[in-house]
């Protein structure tokens, strides 16, 4: 069965916010997040941003030592809709390069909740993080 208006727009969404984080250049994601200073968005280090500003600064300066970064959400992406509610559960990969030549690669785990407002689906919090080895 295909997936009905709502679902595919939630999944464009989640999509495009991996792919503007692999551009690190976080206002990239300004359409997609609710820009208040009350949104709380949990993340790997530290464990929370109060604030779609606050977290677009912080993640500014953490892409300002990357030369490369790459942020991409795995084929087990799930989209879960009610009425003007949606959460989206999804894996992910990801691989770094420093600007001094250090490489990284990880995968981790997320969660989007988004909301309809006038008509454009939101992320009104996202929780991201990497199992403990």
């Amino acid at each position: 069965m295909p997936e009905n208006k709502d679902v595919s727009e939630i999944r464009n969404v989640v999509i495009q916010v991996f792919k503007n984080w692999s551009s690190m250049n976080p206002d990239t994601n300004d359409p997609w997040y609710l820009a208040n200073d009350k949104t709380v968005l949990f993340d790997i280090n530290p464990m929370q941003d109060i604030g779609w500003k606050t977290q677009k600064n912080r993640l500014q300066q953490v892409f300002n030592d990357f030369e490369y970064f790459n942020m991409v959400p795995n084929k087990d992406l799930t989209v879960h809709q009610l009425g003007d509610l949606a959460w989206a559960t999804t894996t992910w990969k990801y691989k770094i390069r420093l600007k001094d030549g250090k490489h990284f690669s990880d995968e981790g785990r997320g969660t989007f909740v988004l909301q309809r407002k006038d008509r454009k689906w939101l992320v009104v919090h996202d929780h991201i993080s990497r199992p403990t080895t």
